[in-house]
């Protein structure tokens, strides 16, 4: 991505400030995943630091991204789920709109208000692309980054096109990536976290963790289906929060938010506590766990 992105974007027009965008595979700043509050943090501050107007920041390969709007925010991708399906319902009124289990509360509920079908599915690229044979959304994306502009382009991730996308929408509202942003519910929003588990314990694991939740919330949504897949999604009115194993490393993913402060405080010490209690998480490996101190 860093060897296409300046250059590209130069030929649309825009004005660009170029950083770490050497080749170098031994990625000496740490993982280039944009998914990780590292990653993002560090953008945050560049964005601000150069009065830029937007920051974009890529995977190796380019086909997931992450963004920080003018004012230093960091816009995790499922509230650019909800973005986009903005902009595409525009385009495609009443489609179908598909996102994973990770994303927040305020995707089904923008989707619902500016004329959409929302259609929740487990995670994984590969699930929601074979899902998408049945389902004919005009747009899929996910909490990490992977974006499908199905009705619009091929059917597959590109954070490049995605991109594009974007500051094409922003041109045609003539507005700053805050104030796209401003219409859709806020939730206080953990990032997608990861903590290790070994391949071979995660199943029995996410088994164990299931049954404590639906002991200690006996009155929440439960979301266990095939919607779900590997894991859980328990939502109140104001509040949600996911666990499940990964399908691609050995790890679970963790994702939670509330309306008000006090309940997302609460449940990060509750998951917090819950994961510290079973000897099978390894605490060596993972993925923005300090979002759970």
């Amino acid at each position: 991505a860093g060897a296409i992105v300046p250059d590209l974007l130069r030929k649309f027009g825009c004005e660009i400030i170029e950083k770490n965008c050497n080749l170098d595979s031994s990625f000496p700043l740490g993982a280039p995943d944009p998914t990780d509050s590292k990653v993002a943090g560090r953008l945050s501050k560049e964005v601000l630091e150069e009065k830029a107007d937007i920051g974009f920041s890529f995977d190796p390969d380019g086909d997931r991204l992450g963004i920080v709007d003018e004012k230093g925010n960091i816009i995790w991708n499922d509230i650019l789920v909800a973005v986009f399906a903005m902009a595409i319902l525009e385009k495609h009124p009443g489609a179908v709109i598909m996102y994973n289990i990770l994303c927040s509360k305020a995707v089904e509920e923008i989707i619902i208000k500016y004329g959409g079908k929302p259609f929740m599915w487990r995670v994984g690229h590969s699930f929601l692309k074979n899902k998408n044979q049945e389902v004919k959304a005009a747009f899929i994306g996910e909490l990490s980054g992977h974006f499908f502009f199905s009705a619009d382009f091929y059917n597959h991730e590109d954070g490049i096109y995605s991109m594009l996308s974007l500051l094409d929408y922003l041109s045609k509202t003539g507005k700053s990536l805050s104030e796209i942003i401003s219409p859709i519910p806020r939730y206080i929003s953990s990032p997608e976290i990861k903590v290790g588990c070994p391949d071979e314990l995660k199943v029995g694991l996410m088994g164990k963790i299931g049954a404590k939740l639906r002991q200690d919330f006996p009155n929440v949504k439960i979301i266990d289906d095939e919607r779900a897949g590997d894991g859980a999604r328990f939502e109140t009115d104001n509040s949600m929060f996911v666990v499940r194993y990964s399908q691609n490393g050995p790890y679970l993913t963790i994702k939670f938010e509330a309306k008000e402060q006090k309940e997302y405080d609460e449940l990060k010490k509750y998951i917090s506590e819950l994961l510290h209690s079973y000897k099978e998480i390894d605490w060596g490996f993972g993925v923005n766990i300090e979002s759970l101190d």
